[in-house]
C-alpha cells in the first residue's frame, strides 16, 4: 500500500492514466491525496505546471475541487465526482460514473456510462453499453451501443442509439432534438410543449399531449406540437411515443446506488488491505527483532567460548592485561598450524567494538592466535 499527500493549488491541472480502476473525488482543500494497492505502481511528476499521474493498479485520488482534470485512459472502471470544472475523458475500458460536475467531454466508454448532476453540456463520442443521464443541459452523444435513459434535459439533444431511448425534456420550448434508435423511443415533454415533430417508425406512433392525441401506424409523419418551434426528428426501428401525461419510470437510483456501493467497497477494501499490511509488517519486524536477538546471543556465546579457550591456554586474561606463552619453533618439514579463522577474527573485532579489550590487546591477541 502507498499513500501520497502533497500540497496543490486549488486550480491545479492534472493528467491521469490508470491501468486499473480509478476513484477520483474533488475536495475543498489545496491538497492531493492518492492511495494505491501496490506501492511500486504509482508514479507522479510535474512538467510546466501540469501534474502527470500514472498508476498500474486500482487507485483512489482526491484533488482540489477546482482542479482541471484530463483522464487520458482508464483500463478498468472510472468513478469521478464533486469537481467544479469541465472534465475531459479519453478512453474508459470498463464502466464510467460521473457525478456533480458541471460539464464533461468523453471520447469512449467500453461498458455502461452514468452521469448525474451535470448542469452543462454532455459530449460523448461513444458508449459501448447503456447510457444513463440524470440532469443535463445539452446532450450530444454520437453513438450508444445499448439503451439510453436521460431525465431532466433542458437543451439540445443529438444521439444515435442501438437499443431503446427514454428521454424526459423539461423546457416547454423544446430545443432541437435528433434521435435515431434501433428500438423504441419514448419521450416525456412538459405540458404546453412547443415543437415541430418529424417521425419515422418501424412500429406504431403515439402522441398523447394536451393539444394532440393521435395514433398512427409506422410511417413518416410531420406534426405540429403546440405552437410549433424547433424540429424534433425521431427515427425508430420500433415504436415512438410522446406524452405529457405518463411519466417515464427511470431506474436511476439502482444505477447510481451500484456505483456508490462500488466506491464504498473500494474504500473499505483498501482500508482492510492497509490494516492487513500493517499487521504483516509488524509481525515481520517482530520476527526480525527476535532473529537479531538470537543471533546476538549466539555471537556472545561464541565470544565467551573463544575467550575461555584462550584463558585456559594462558593467551588472554579476562581480568585485565593479556599474557602470552611462546611455544617451541616448528621443526623443519612439519606442517604449519592454521592461521586465525574468519570467525575468530570477527569475534575479536566485536570484543574491540564493545570495548571489552583495547586496540593493543586485540593486536596481541591476533598475533598470539596466528602463532598458536
Amino acid at each position: 500500500m502507498k499513500q501520497t499527500i502533497i500540497p496543490m493549488k486549488m486550480d491545479a491541472k492534472l493528467v491521469l492514466s490508470m491501468r486499473g480502476d480509478l476513484y477520483l473525488e474533488g475536495v475543498p482543500a489545496p491538497q492531493f491525496t492518492s492511495v494505491v494497492e501496490s506501492a511500486d505502481t504509482f508514479r507522479m511528476k510535474e512538467e510546466n505546471g501540469i501534474f502527470y499521474v500514472r498508476c498500474d493498479s486500482d487507485c483512489k485520488i482526491m484533488v482540489p475541487e477546482a482542479a482541471s482534470v484530463t483522464i487520458e485512459k482508464v483500463d478498468g472502471d472510472g468513478n469521478v465526482r464533486n469537481l467544479r470544472n469541465r472534465v475531459i475523458v479519453g478512453k474508459i475500458g470498463g464502466d464510467f460514473n460521473l457525478q456533480d460536475t458541471p460539464t464533461a467531454s468523453i471520447e469512449s466508454v467500453g461498458g455502461d456510462c452514468a452521469l448525474r448532476g451535470v448542469s452543462g453540456t454532455v459530449e460523448i463520442a461513444r458508449v459501448g453499453g447503456d447510457l444513463a443521464i440524470e440532469q443535463a443541459s445539452q446532450m450530444l452523444v454520437s453513438n450508444v451501443g445499448g439503451d439510453l435513459s436521460a431525465e431532466g434535459v433542458s437543451g439540445k439533444v443529438e444521439t444515435k442509439v442501438g437499443g431503446d431511448v427514454e428521454l424526459s425534456l423539461i423546457n416547454p420550448n423544446i430545443q432541437p432534438v435528433r434521435i435515431s434508435a434501433g428500438g423504441d423511443i419514448e419521450i416525456l415533454v412538459p405540458e404546453g410543449a412547443n415543437a415541430s415533430l418529424n417521425f419515422t417508425a418501424g412500429g406504431d406512433i403515439s402522441i398523447q399531449t394536451r393539444d394532440n392525441q393521435a395514433e398512427f401506424e409506422g410511417i413518416a409523419r410531420d406534426i405540429i406540437l403546440g405552437q410549433g418551434g424547433s424540429t424534433v426528428e425521431l427515427r425508430a426501428g420500433g415504436d415512438i411515443s410522446i406524452s405529457d401525461r405518463q411519466p417515464i419510470r427511470f431506474k436511476f437510483d439502482n444505477v447510481f446506488n451500484h456505483f456508490d456501493t462500488n466506491w464504498d467497497k473500494f474504500s473499505n477494501d483498501l482500508e482492510r488491505k492497509i490494516s492487513e499490511g500493517l499487521k504483516i509488517a509488524y509481525r515481520s519486524s517482530e520476527k526480525a527483532a527476535k532473529q537479531a536477538e538470537r543471533a546476538g546471543r549466539i555471537a556472545q556465546e561464541n565470544i565467551d567460548r573463544y575467550v575461555n579457550k584462550m584463558e585456559e591456554k594462558g593467551i588472554f586474561n579476562r581480568g585485565g592485561a593479556a599474557s602470552f606463552t611462546f611455544e617451541k619453533p616448528t621443526p623443519p618439514g612439519a606442517s604449519e598450524k592454521p592461521k586465525v579463522s574468519e570467525d575468530e577474527r570477527m569475534m575479536i573485532l566485536k570484543m574491540l567494538s564493545e570495548k571489552k579489550i583495547t586496540v593493543e590487546e586485540a593486536e596481541k591477541l591476533l598475533k598470539a592466535l596466528e602463532g598458536r
